[in-house]
């Protein structure tokens, strides 16, 4: 591993090449250009200096012709310093020209100084000869140091160009080294690799990407072992599923977001006649029509079930289906699936209440049939212990209290048939209900008024208190009666001085669905916790505190049962203060 190098030695050690280049290609542009400047220059310098030596030999010539106008120097004075700037300008002289019209002045100079009439024109024509040399040199001198600068500035653009260029190549040699393998593994993880098998990911190039590498195959390995776990699970939980599945009573169909079965029990194979292989993993809209029939009654369940699915009405209903030959009664619950906060499929439960309802339709036959036949007997008992007891004038006391005791016995089997006919009437299989819609508010104050007169009077408060109107369905005369004993029953329990509260609650659940929760509160001792669980049961919990006669728990029961009549529920809670509470859901209309 140590081999290979660090990815920041990799990088640092490329910047400082190319900052070394980019450095040492501008040293040497600078070096050129101070150069190609300072050349020129010094030439130009040169042949300035002898543009004024000329000049010199120029104003010795003319003083020499006209001493008077000169008088700074003698005229040997004057030849002396032309001397002195013709040797200068001849030390001095840069050009081929320069040089030879040098030695023409030279020459015209000496014929000069041995003529008897001085005669200065062709050492002045020699002169003007050369200020023009000189000019020209040095014009030439500027044009070729310009020409050397833009050479050298264009070298230089080049050589920088040139070092920009590798310096892209080698950003992009050190980012491929980064770059390709990383790319190349995610390429590799993109296509979804199955865990447990190893990853083929590529060479690396630098010794940071090697221990990533190392560290996400060490990664990988370990999900691949915790997958491998997960799946051991997932296949024992699935075994336990379907072991409870295979056992459960109830039929189960539970579907996915799109439509298609998640799971189905056995029972509910047998309810829709088809194999689990040709069930499961199927659109259930596709199977409603067709697939292998197992029996004749199959296409008729489906049909049903597809009915309770598509219903705009969802939650507990009953359905008649066709099992093995026979009709059953099943009782219908249709649920969300909720996973993390969405829905994420149905879930449809039947339970077969068949033996049920035949208890309960027995039961109301019994009940209603005993009732009846109590009555007459009781009418019989009633009527001759009223004789009796119209004639009792001149019997003595023993038969007196004979016949008073008939007759309170009579009247308490008046109230046990009373019972047992409203027992037999009030199941929800039996109850005919006339609903209409209401606005429960309203209602709820009209049937609270003479409940308020007899709080006044026992000194206790009667309180409703309700936030929006609200409107239901309801039997009005038959709601009227869950109110009453509900409210009567608070009161009963509530002592001087304490508050009774009625109040109106509307809320929406999980699929939507609006509902309204109404709420009976008392402040009395509330409900023994041994008594909570059999609080609905019909003659569960004996006598209750204030019942001097007749059988406790009826009340409760037919209220539970008119209110489930009426699609909703009856419940108790502990209340905030202590007492009872009472609470009634109903769904909206």
């Amino acid at each position: 591993m140590s081999a290979l190098p660090s990815l920041h030695k990799h990088i640092r050690r490329a910047f400082l090449r190319v900052v070394l280049l980019f450095w040492g290609i501008g040293m040497l542009i600078l070096a050129a250009v101070w150069f190609t400047g300072g050349l020129p220059l010094q030439l130009v310098r040169l042949n300035y200096d002898s543009i004024v030596w000329f000049s010199g030999m120029d104003q010795a010539c003319d003083a020499m012709l006209a001493p008077s106008l000169y008088p700074e120097r003698t005229l040997e004075g004057w030849r002396a310093f032309f001397t002195e700037n013709l040797e200068r300008a001849e030390h001095n002289a840069t050009e081929r020209e320069e040089q030879a019209a040098l030695v023409r002045i030279r020459a015209a100079w000496e014929k000069f100084q041995k003529e008897a009439v001085p005669n200065t024109l062709a050492v002045k024509a020699g002169l003007r000869e050369l200020e023009s040399i000189s000019e020209k040199s040095v014009l030439r001198r500027l044009d070729a140091g310009l020409r050397w600068r833009d050479a050298v500035l264009l070298i230089g653009a080049l050589a920088l160009m040139a070092v920009v260029v590798a310096a892209i190549f080698v950003a992009d040699a050190v980012s491929a080294r980064i770059a390709h393998p990383l790319r190349r593994a995610a390429e590799l993880l993109r296509a979804r690799p199955v865990p447990g098998r190893s990853l083929a990911l590529p060479e690396p190039q630098t010794l940071d990407v090697r221990v990533l590498f190392d560290e996400l195959t060490r990664q990988w390995d370990w999900l691949g072992e915790l997958d491998a776990l997960n799946v051991q699970r997932l296949l024992e939980e699935k075994h336990k599923l379907e072991l409870i599945l295979e056992s459960v009573e109830d039929a189960i169909l539970a579907l996915d977001a799109q439509g298609r079965v998640l799971l189905v029990s056995r029972r509910m194979l047998g309810i829709v006649g088809m194999p689990r292989a040709e069930v499961e993993g199927n659109p259930w809209p596709e199977l409603v029509h067709s697939g292998k029939e197992e029996g004749q009654d199959a296409p008729g369940n489906r049909k049903a079930l597809d009915l309770l699915l598509n219903a705009p009405a969802r939650g507990e209903s009953e359905v008649a289906l066709k099992e093995a030959g026979e009709t059953h009664a099943f009782r219908t619950r249709d649920r969300d699936l909720i996973i993390e906060g969405r829905v994420a499929g149905r879930l449809l439960l039947l339970t077969d209440v068949t033996e049920k309802t035949m208890r309960d339709t027995l039961r109301a036959e019994m009940m209603d049939w005993i009732g009846h036949e109590l009555k007459t007997p009781i009418q019989s008992l009633g009527l001759a212990a009223d004789l009796l007891n119209r004639q009792r004038d001149g019997l003595d006391e023993s038969l007196g209290m004979l016949i008073d005791t008939v007759r309170q016995d009579t009247e308490r089997l008046r109230s046990v048939a009373r019972q047992f006919m409203d027992i037999a009437g009030m199941t929800p299989s039996m109850l005919r209900l006339v609903p209409e819609r209401v606005e429960l508010g309203t209602k709820l104050d009209e049937w609270l008024a003479p409940f308020r007169l007899t709080a006044r009077e026992s000194g206790q408060g009667l309180l409703f208190t309700r936030n929006v109107p609200v409107v239901v369905n309801i039997d009005a005369e038959r709601f009227a009666w869950v109110l009453s004993n509900l409210v009567s029953n608070a009161l009963r329990e509530t002592p001087p001085g304490k508050n009774v509260e009625i109040s109106l609650r509307e809320y929406a659940d999980e699929a939507g669905k609006k509902y309204v929760e109404m709420s009976v509160e008392d402040e009395g001792p509330g409900i023994a916790p041994e008594l909570e669980q059999r609080l609905f049961r019909p003659f569960s919990h004996g006598l209750t505190k204030g019942a001097r006669q007749g059988l406790a728990g009826l009340g409760l029961a037919i209220s539970c049962n008119l209110v489930e009549a009426h699609g909703g529920s009856l419940r108790y809670t502990r209340g905030a203060r202590g007492g009872a509470c009472f609470v009634v859901v109903l769904p909206l209309a």
